[in-house]
């Protein structure tokens, strides 16, 4: 009974081994698993910001790529422009130049009435100078004529009416050259006036055409051209460098596209590996829950197999006393009947009786 007892204690103690095994390895697989969720959370937020980052990559080699494009195009055309801005600036020079001419107009027009003013004066006196001069040198000539003397001026004999000069003025020869040269001036002066301002309004007329508008707005159409012109070359001139940093998107774009793809996988694995140590758990679960069938608990287990053992123990000693005593008990009937045989005696109840008589310390 104590051996099958004894066996029982330790198919006991091998189920609690087992069921301590199954615990920590139950410990150990959940250990696997919250490390294996912990780096799967961990991949797939990796995952998620490669995917946040490329969309953001993607959308700034968008950008580059139709700044680039932009630049390319302002250098096409940036030859153009500054022709356009060529022709601005001859227009430009056209109406300044009319502005200018049209002031110079505005002067000649003044200066045509004033110098119109003094050639007719100049011609009003020259012509009262000459009728004076002439009349006072016809009255000269009529006081000089005889009866039947030839007129110088007309040659008649007869002068029935001579000419007679009752004026207070007198007009010298030189008085009269004098008023005509100067009408004469006058009337140059003006005339070149008036050439100088058909000229002038030949060349308005001429630079109207070329300038195709007034100086303040074709000044305006140029400043407006400059400034793309300097918007066209600054963006052409960034061509370069807008290249280097569409070529730098691309390569961190192949770089995030690289590593989000062996996260992926990574995160599959995970999966995988975290779905094993599941089913690993649900089967060690099963075998602990079977090893721990009648037991509320491993430390109760453990606590009723040392009262168990120890209860065991001390039958087992009880046992052992109770052998040694029988063998004592043993070992003293023998010494009994041999002791009996020695005295003759016969080794029934009433021999023991007389030998325990004798031998009273027995």
């Amino acid at each position: 009974l104590l051996d099958e007892r004894e066996r029982n204690l330790q198919e006991q103690r091998e189920s609690l081994a087992h069921a301590l095994q199954a615990q920590a390895q139950l410990t150990s697989l959940r250990g696997e698993q919250k490390e294996c969720m912990t780096q799967y959370e961990q991949c797939a937020k990796t995952v998620e910001d490669a995917d946040f980052q490329i969309q953001s990559v993607q959308m700034q080699g968008a950008q580059l790529r139709d700044k680039l494009e932009a630049a390319r195009t302002a250098a096409s055309v940036l030859h153009d422009v500054e022709a356009s801005c060529h022709q601005l600036s001859t227009r430009l020079e056209a109406a300044e130049r009319v502005d200018h001419l049209r002031e110079q107009l505005v002067h000649l027009e003044s200066d045509i009435q004033e110098a119109t003013r003094l050639a007719r004066t100049c011609g009003e006196r020259s012509h009262a100078a000459r009728d004076l001069w002439l009349r006072e040198t016809a009255a000269s000539l009529a006081s000089t004529l005889r009866e039947e003397d030839a007129c110088p001026v007309c040659g008649s004999t007869t002068h029935p009416q001579p000419a007679r000069f009752e004026g207070e003025e007198s007009m010298s020869r030189e008085q009269l050259e004098a008023l005509e040269k100067a009408t004469t001036a006058a009337d140059k002066r003006l005339h070149e006036l008036t050439t100088q301002y058909s000229s002038c309004s030949a060349q308005i007329a001429t630079l109207d055409e070329q300038a195709q508008g007034d100086s303040a707005s074709v000044k305006a159409q140029l400043n407006e051209l400059t400034t793309r012109i300097a918007d066209l070359r600054s963006l052409a001139d960034s061509q370069q460098s807008i290249q280097e940093s569409l070529d730098e998107c691309e390569e961190s774009e192949k770089n995030l596209i690289a590593t989000k793809a062996s996260q992926t996988q990574r995160l599959s694995h995970l999966r995988q590996e975290n779905t094993d140590l599941l089913l690993r758990i649900d089967e060690e679960t099963s075998v602990f829950t079977q090893l721990m069938q009648g037991h509320t608990s491993l430390e109760e287990w453990t606590s009723s197999l040392e009262d168990s053992t120890q209860a065991h123990q001390r039958s087992r000693e009880a046992l052992q006393r109770y052998q040694q005593a029988e063998q004592r008990l043993r070992e003293t009937q023998d010494f009994l009947l041999e002791a009996l045989e020695g005295a003759g005696l016969s080794p029934d109840s009433t021999g023991i009786e007389l030998l325990r008589s004798k031998l009273p310390r027995l």
